[in-house]
């Protein structure tokens, strides 16, 4: 006899705009049998994605996935912010309510749970992507199942809130996606998914985010069927070793303002990739007269000599700045501790930006 399919409610908290791919997925799969979304996500993914999990069989083909439908029920988000009296509307939280869903945007989770209807109601699954809010035991124990937690780091490194930055702006040329069980303690729950990720030397912090949500949303239902089907099976996420846990913490604006010369040019060019999006890197200089922000850097020479011997024309040079001509096009130099890094945009204190590729640098 075929059991009438239940729906597997779910509640997705997330509060980046970077997390958008992952809503969107959940909001194609509302209505589909659970085992239906595995077989379309694990298909999405890329062949040298797919090989490397060594998923079971059983993942793809037990019928007890098939009773499950996928319900999502409701979104939790920050609540919007107001700066200078303009509202910051938060772009999840508006994506959620301009598509119809119940939305829930408490100032205080922890305080504040029982007043969401599809929260008080209790869950089958949370699942936690960038939210911003330390989840409390007694939020953790509403699901039927688990919170699951999409990580963008290679746990148990970089546990918290910019795993992505501190990658990076440590120039690491690989990361993971980790989906974890979510417990009291910060991101040291047990992994029941790693996908590992390369990371290309001129990524820069949005695009990164950007491919790591994508590959969330091709997952989360991976992750949802090996915990429903665990018991069967007897499959177990892995505990972290914690002895190896490394942590970061949140930017704030106050990170923004540094001196060139206090870096070298690599890493000056990775902290402007981490932090392109916020802080953002700013420094005073002594050519403009003023705080100037990095706004986009294309890399980083470390054998200048031979450029400006090749150049066609040097156009201006001092401590600060070295300004070329190659190949007919103008090539604008920020002179660090080692080497100099090639910037192409500046934004000046009034918000103009500058392009240095029609802007000539004069005494």
């Amino acid at each position: 006899m075929l059991l009438k399919p239940r729906p597997l409610k779910i509640v997705f908290f997330s509060s980046s705009e970077f997390t958008k791919p992952i809503l969107d997925s959940l909001v194609q799969a509302q209505g589909k049998p659970l085992l239906t979304v595995i077989n379309e996500h694990y298909s999405s993914l890329a062949s040298d994605i797919q090989k490397p999990l060594n998923l079971p069989k059983e993942l793809f083909t037990d019928q007890q996935l098939a009773q499950f439908t996928i319900e999502l029920v409701g979104v939790v988000s920050q609540a919007n912010k107001t700066l200078r009296n303009q509202t910051l509307v938060n772009p999840i939280a508006q994506t959620a309510i301009d598509l119809g869903l119940p939305t829930f945007l408490p100032k205080k989770l922890n305080r504040e749970w029982s007043n969401s209807d599809f929260l008080s109601k209790g869950i089958d699954f949370g699942i936690v992507a960038s939210y911003g809010q330390i989840i409390s035991q007694t939020i953790l124990d509403l699901a039927k199942y688990k919170f699951i937690n999409w990580h963008p780091s290679d746990l148990p490194k970089y546990r918290g809130a910019s795993p992505m930055q501190t990658a990076l702006l440590n120039g690491d040329n690989h990361t993971a996606l980790s989906w974890i069980e979510m417990t009291k303690e910060m991101d040291a729950g047990d992994i029941w998914l790693k996908i590992p990720q390369s990371i290309s030397a001129w990524e820069t912090f949005p695009e990164l985010a950007q491919r790591m949500s994508v590959l969330g949303a091709q997952t989360w239902a991976l992750v949802i069927a090996k915990i429903l089907l665990a018991n069967r099976y007897g499959w177990q996420g892995e505990a972290q070793d914690h002895t190896q846990a490394t942590f970061c913490g949140k930017q704030t604006k106050e990170d923004a303002v540094i001196e060139p010369k206090n870096y070298t040019a690599k890493d000056l060019f990775n902290r402007w990739r981490a932090f392109v999006q916020f802080p953002k890197t700013k420094f005073h200089s002594t050519y403009f007269q003023q705080l100037v922000t990095l706004d986009w850097c294309v890399g980083y020479c470390l054998n200048f000599p031979k450029l400006v011997r090749e150049s066609d024309k040097i156009i201006y040079t001092d401590s600060e700045w070295t300004q070329i001509k190659y190949n007919k096009q103008l090539k604008t130099f920020l002179h660090t501790a080692s080497g100099y890094l090639e910037v192409t945009k500046v934004v000046l204190e009034n918000g103009k930006k500058l392009n240095f590729q029609g802007f000539l640098m004069t005494k």
